[in-house]
């Protein structure tokens, strides 16, 4: 099998062959609604918010996963390890819920405050920060407050063992600066 051609120093992604973009660009939704038993899919959407939090990086090739941690400076505490949203923490209906969590698991939900939104990939336990286009579902105001990674404890969680590790922030705990170097 040939191997794409692209000009020296580019990556692959500006000679048009855009593989690796559209499988980024892939909705997982559709990959749940596979599986024909109803618990089984709404198993697989809530377990879809504890994730990786990343930004797509076509520039890295196989075995490496095409992503980096390289998230906006707003979103920097959901970036490393393994995040969980916490969907489930808001005050939110049932109705509300399921509309999140699909939507997270398509298009995307809209971050309040900021212009990304947060989609779950296709890829299997990666979330990926992207520009919002206006037309999703915005999270609540609230949402951090429902977070936890390791860097971050939102105040919906449970508290941390040993708060003096942690700075209040308002909304969650942040892991201290000196801590986390």
């Amino acid at each position: 099998m040939k191997k794409p051609e692209h000009a020296p120093g580019q990556p692959p992604e500006t000679t048009g062959n855009s593989s690796v973009n559209d499988f980024l660009a892939r909705e997982y939704l559709p990959v749940i609604k596979q599986f024909p038993e109803a618990e089984v899919q709404r198993s697989l959407l809530r377990e879809s918010a504890i994730t990786r939090i990343c930004v797509k990086d076509p520039s890295k090739q196989p075995p490496s996963a095409p992503v980096s941690d390289a998230v906006p400076a707003e979103l920097e505490f959901l970036a490393g390890s393994l995040c969980e949203l916490g969907f489930e923490r808001l005050d939110l209906s049932q109705t509300e819920l399921e509309r999140l969590y699909l939507a997270f698991c398509s298009g995307g939900v809209a971050i309040p405050g900021t212009p990304y939104r947060l989609r779950h990939s296709v890829m299997s336990l990666f979330t990926f920060v992207e520009p919002a286009t206006g037309k999703e579902l915005k999270l609540p105001d609230n949402w951090r407050e429902a977070v936890r990674t390791h860097r971050w404890i939102g105040k919906r969680t449970t508290p941390p063992l040993d708060r003096s590790m942690y700075e209040d922030v308002g909304d969650g705990y942040m892991l201290r600066a000196e801590v986390y170097a």
